[in-house]
């Protein structure tokens, strides 16, 4: 969750509203930090297991509920966001920055990226 969070308030630290993107900044700085944290988790699990099929059994069960947290796709909301400049992505376009990002991370773990929808 924590790569999915990083990329979702991500966009907020580049919006309009000043006040708003430097707080942002510092938030994406610890959630990266819990994502590695994630990471190395994992990977001491899948070593700790002798196998990686618990660590692919958690990732089969958690990815699309994290994919899920990037909203509907196709959303209206996001032209108005967009009008306003609290954002520059679609909630697809955001979504695929994550899956691109958590795809390499899991396949260098051995471990397969699950099918969403």
């Amino acid at each position: 969750m924590g790569s999915a969070t990083t990329v979702q308030i991500g966009e907020l630290q580049h919006c309009s509203y000043a006040p708003l993107a430097e707080c942002m900044a510092s938030i994406v700085q610890r959630e990266a930090e819990h994502a590695e944290r994630g990471d190395h988790g994992l990977r001491a699990a899948i070593e700790r297991q002798g196998s990686p099929l618990p660590a692919q059994a958690a990732v089969s069960y958690w990815y699309p509920r994290v994919a899920a947290t990037f909203g509907r796709i196709g959303s209206r909301r996001v032209e108005l966001y967009r009008q306003y400049g609290l954002r520059q992505h679609s909630n697809s376009e955001l979504l695929q920055t994550w899956q691109d990002r958590i795809g390499a991370r899991l396949t260098g773990l051995g471990l397969t990226v699950p099918a969403i929808g």
